[in-house]
């Protein structure tokens, strides 16, 4: 009897998830190469001398298909403290193009677009708020390969663009 059971629970999973992928934006697919469980390694400038960071990163489709969720999490160092945040990207019909939106556990929040994938490519941009300090940012991804990528996050200083992060990014099997 709870075979039969587990047996009709996969079934239905299985229906709900084809259910969900029938309807969901094909504007959204180009975000599929983000599911899943990542580690990124690399240096971080952003809040004041360059160190070292080991990045865990999960992200999934929620909302009922409309939002890939990314947890972000960086191992707490001596200088690093546990920085960690959690970016929705989606599709935004009115401008038509892929969005992101970043909080995190320091109050800090984003807003950023993107035209989408460029060969290997895809860029966001937009402002980041930190208390009442507001500066453009842009996020670069790039892949390599189906589970591997660079992200390169720079921040706009008088009119030109400073990198401030530097990631490799492998996806965990």
């Amino acid at each position: 009897m709870k075979r039969r059971h587990l047996f009709a629970i996969a079934i239905f999973v299985l229906f709900a998830s084809a259910a969900l992928a029938a309807d969901m934006n094909p504007a959204l697919q180009p975000l599929d190469f983000f599911a899943g469980k990542w580690r990124c390694t690399g240096t971080d400038s952003f809040m004041g001398p360059a160190h070292a960071t080991v990045t865990n990163v999960n992200a999934r489709w929620g909302y009922a298909g409309h939002w890939m969720v990314v947890d972000v999490s960086q191992d707490k160092t001596k200088e690093n403290p546990g920085f960690m945040g959690t970016v929705y990207m989606g599709y935004d019909e009115g401008q038509k193009k892929l969005v992101n939106n970043w909080v995190d556990n320091m109050g800090g929040y984003a807003t950023a677009a993107s035209d989408g994938w460029m060969g290997d490519t895809i860029t966001y941009t937009g402002p980041q708020h930190m208390g009442a300090m507001v500066m453009n940012v842009r996020d670069v991804f790039t892949k390599q390969g189906t589970d591997k990528l660079t992200h390169k996050m720079l921040v706009e200083e008088n009119g030109s663009w400073k990198q401030v992060v530097d990631e490799s990014c492998m996806k965990k099997k």
